[in-house]
């Protein structure tokens, strides 16, 4: 897989592109990375981004960007304003899922839509469900979608210092 497009019917001007490894994988990653670094920096020290940047080129995460399309002087613009990360993990009870670790961008209300073309993307690859980790102030914000009409949230993660 190199890149694949999606465009949703109730955004006309915003794109979506998922980027698999290939030679212009680094460059990509270059510029979404500044969108996914605040979000690696708020997992406590469990990830740096050197260690998401090997996963991202490898493959083990698969890199989407999400773009708005503007005209400037009569002239198309495209212009990054999201990126986000996916991978497929398998449960030990076999329960395969399509989890989201890592998103950042702008005007995120925009382009929430773009869950439902992960949903697609998890069950074109066999995945029974699609796995976020938020914040969490986003669940108050994506419950007003109908994206996310039968999400649950499952539970919290508390940590602790070992004194």
């Amino acid at each position: 897989m190199t890149v694949e497009l999606y465009r949703h019917q109730k955004s006309k001007n915003i794109d979506i592109s998922l980027h698999g490894v290939d030679k212009n994988l680094p460059s990509k990653w270059k510029k979404a990375s500044k969108f996914i670094e605040p979000a690696i920096k708020r997992t406590g020290g469990t990830y740096d981004l050197e260690s998401v940047t090997k996963m991202v080129l490898d493959g083990r995460y698969h890199l989407w960007l999400i773009f708005e399309e503007k005209k400037v002087k009569k002239r198309k613009s495209k212009k990054l304003i999201c990126a986000f990360l996916t991978e497929f993990v398998i449960y030990p009870s076999g329960k395969r899922v399509c989890a989201m670790p890592f998103l950042g961008g702008k005007d995120m209300l925009k382009y929430v839509w773009m869950y439902d073309i992960v949903k697609g993307f998890a069950k074109a690859n066999q995945c029974e469900e699609v796995e976020l980790f938020l914040r969490k102030g986003w669940q108050r914000v994506f419950k007003q979608f109908e994206c996310f009409n039968n999400s649950k949230e499952y539970y919290i993660s508390v940590r602790s210092k070992v004194l």
